[in-house]
C-alpha cells in the first residue's frame, strides 16, 4: 500500500481489528516509548505489544490496558484473545486512558516533577550551605590545579612534540604485508580514541584492502566490545559492503582485551590449521600484542601490519592530550601484562 500521510492514518486504524507493536527486544528498544500506543488507544483499539519496558510500565500505571506478550506464541494467542474479548466497554476504557495520557497531561506531570525537584534542591541548599561552601572551595582548588597542569602540558606538547613520538617509537611494529593464511583484525572498542567505532572502521577498511589485494583469503574480526552493536559484527558488515564475501569472514565476539584477542584468535587459527597471519590493530598497540603472541602463540607466524595512517595519531595539528593518554596507556598495559604473567 506504500507510505501514507499521518493525517490519513486514523482512517486506516479505524478498520483494524487489533493493533500491533511488534518491536524486537534489544538494547536500543529497551528505552523506546512507542507513540503509536496512544494513537491506537485513542481510537479504542486493542493493542498487542512485545514486552518493551516502557509498555510494561504503562500497563502497570493504567491497569493492564495492553496485551503484553513475552514470546511469539503468547503474542499470537493475545491477538486471538483480543478479537474475542473486544467490546464497547473496553473501547471506552482505552479511549479514556489515551485521554489521561495526552500531551497536556504528560507535560503537566513533568512540570510538577520539575517543581518538586527544584523545591527539594532549594531546601537542601539552605540546610547545607556550609558544606556547599567547603565543596565549592575544593572544586575551585582542583580546577585550578588541573588548569595549571593542562597549561604546562599544552606548552610542553606544542614545543616539545618530537619527544612524544620518540617515546612512542618502541611501541610501534610495522612490517610489509606478506601472503598469509588469514588477516586478523583486533577491534578498537573505545580503544585509544575514547569513542566507540572510530578506530574500528579504519582497521576494517585496511583489512578489506589487503583482502582485495590477495594477501589472504580469510578475515577474522575479533572483539567482544559492544556499543549498541558488537564491534566485530560492525566490521563484518563494513567488509561485506566493500566486497568481501561473507563466507570468508570469521567472527570472534568474546575478547575484551588484547590478551583475550590473541588467545581467542589462536583458537580459531588452530581449528583451521592456519599458521600465518597479517595482524591489524593500532600502530602503538603492536608491541604489547607481539609480546603476548610470543608467549601464548609461538607457533603462529605473525606479520604486524597496523593501520598505515591512523587518523587518531595524525601529527599535523600538534600533539593532543588524548594521544599522550593513549601512549601512556600502552606502556602501563605492558607493565600490567607483565605483572599478570601474560607476557
Amino acid at each position: 500500500m506504500g507510505n501514507k500521510d499521518h493525517k490519513d492514518l486514523p482512517l486506516f486504524i479505524k478498520n483494524f481489528d487489533v493493533c500491533l507493536i511488534p518491536y524486537v527486544i534489544a538494547d536500543y528498544t529497551k528505552n523506546v516509548y512507542p507513540t503509536k500506543l496512544n494513537e491506537y488507544l485513542a481510537l479504542g483499539k486493542a493493542v498487542i505489544s512485545t514486552s518493551l519496558p516502557e509498555v510494561i510500565s504503562f500497563n502497570n500505571e493504567y491497569g493492564d490496558i495492553v496485551y503484553v506478550a513475552s514470546d511469539k506464541k503468547e503474542f499470537s494467542k493475545y491477538i486471538d484473545k483480543a478479537v474475542v474479548e473486544d467490546n464497547q466497554i473496553l473501547r471506552q476504557k482505552r479511549v479514556e486512558v489515551a485521554r489521561q495520557n495526552n500531551w497536556e497531561n504528560r507535560i503537566e506531570k513533568m512540570d510538577n516533577l520539575i517543581q518538586k525537584e527544584m523545591e527539594r534542591k532549594k531546601t537542601d541548599m539552605e540546610a547545607r550551605w556550609k558544606e556547599n561552601l567547603v565543596n565549592f572551595y575544593r572544586v575551585i582548588r582542583k580546577r585550578t590545579l588541573r588548569l595549571a597542569i593542562v597549561c604546562f602540558l599544552s606548552y610542553f606538547l606544542l614545543f616539545k612534540a618530537p619527544f612524544l613520538w620518540f617515546l612512542a617509537s618502541p611501541l610501534k611494529i610495522s612490517e610489509p604485508p606478506q601472503k598469509s593464511d588469514a588477516i586478523v583484525v583486533f577491534g578498537g572498542g573505545v580503544g585509544e580514541t575514547g569513542s566507540p567505532g572510530k578506530s574500528t572502521m579504519e582497521r576494517a577498511r585496511y583489512a578489506t584492502e589487503l583482502y582485495n589485494e590477495g594477501y589472504a583469503d580469510k578475515i577474522i574480526f575479533s572483539s567482544g566490545y559492544t556499543y549498541n552493536y558488537n564491534d566485530a559484527e560492525n566490521m563484518r558488515l563494513f567488509a561485506i559492503s566493500m566486497g568481501v564475501s561473507n563466507r570468508d569472514i570469521i567472527l570472534e565476539q568474546k575478547a575484551n582485551s588484547s590478551y583475550e584477542n590473541v588467545l581467542f584468535s589462536k583458537d580459531i587459527l588452530d581449528r583451521h590449521k592456519w599458521d600465518s597471519i597479517l595482524l591489524i590493530s593500532s600502530p602503538y598497540n603492536m608491541r604489547r600484542v607481539s609480546l603476548v603472541f610470543n608467549k601464548c602463540a609461538e607457533g603462529i607466524k605473525v606479520f604486524y601490519t597496523p593501520v598505515e595512517k591512523s587518523q587518531f595519531y595524525y601529527r599535523g595539528e600538534g600533539v593532543k592530550l588524548k594521544q599522550i593518554r593513549a601512549i601512556m596507556h600502552e606502556y602501563l598495559g605492558i607493565v600490567y601484562y607483565w605483572l599478570k604473567g601474560y607476557i
